[in-house]
């Protein structure tokens, strides 16, 4: 009952729907609570279900509405949807912690895990920048344009009469560093 409380409270804050006249007078209130709640909503639809309603005449069961939607909320509200919407990086639902435990166990490890590849992508980004920003495979991908002067090239002694004539090739190394989480990123880079 507690909760039911808290879902017309928020009912009162929210937005926009649009129910046609036969889905006002022909809907089942408890099934459709049930469904906005298995679908993900965060809070319930009853307040712009209500005014979409009242413009065609017809009062919506608001009680069994809000039934529906935490009977909902009680399936949804699950630890694998807790870890996929960690993993995603999205905000916690609202409503599920209350209605499920398990929620909360599935969000925080799917949310840890989500900062966790952040970190490690954040890592490679700063690796690439710090070192060049040139990504290889193979020594033979990292060329370097050399200096051409008074006709030899700087790093060969090979003659020359542009820079481009003293084209070399630099090597390409490993770079590592581990992440706040104790993840080792490696990439290979091209050094001149």
């Amino acid at each position: 009952m507690k909760t039911i409380l808290k879902l017309v409270v928020i009912t009162l804050l929210i937005g926009c729907s649009s129910l046609s006249k036969e889905d006002c007078a022909n809907q089942n209130w408890f099934k459709l609570g049930s469904s906005d709640a298995m679908s993900g909503e965060t809070k319930p639809k009853a307040a712009e279900y209500r005014r979409d309603c009242s413009e065609h005449d017809i009062q919506i069961k608001s009680v069994e509405y809000l039934k529906g939607f935490e009977n909902g909320l009680k399936k949804h509200c699950t630890y694998h949807n807790g870890l996929y919407r960690g993993e995603s990086g999205d905000d916690p639902h609202s409503l599920c912690e209350e209605a499920n435990p398990e929620y909360k166990k599935g969000y925080l490890e799917g949310f840890r895990d989500f900062k966790r590849q952040e970190s490690i992508a954040e890592l490679r980004e700063e690796l690439i920048e710090d070192n060049g920003g040139k990504v290889c495979s193979t020594s033979s991908e990292c060329m370097y344009e050399g200096s051409c002067s008074f006709g030899k090239c700087e790093r060969s002694e090979s003659e020359c009469s542009i820079d481009s004539d003293c084209e070399y090739e630099g090597s390409c190394d490993s770079v590592s560093a581990s992440t706040d989480y104790m993840d080792t990123v490696s990439i290979d880079i091209c050094k001149p």
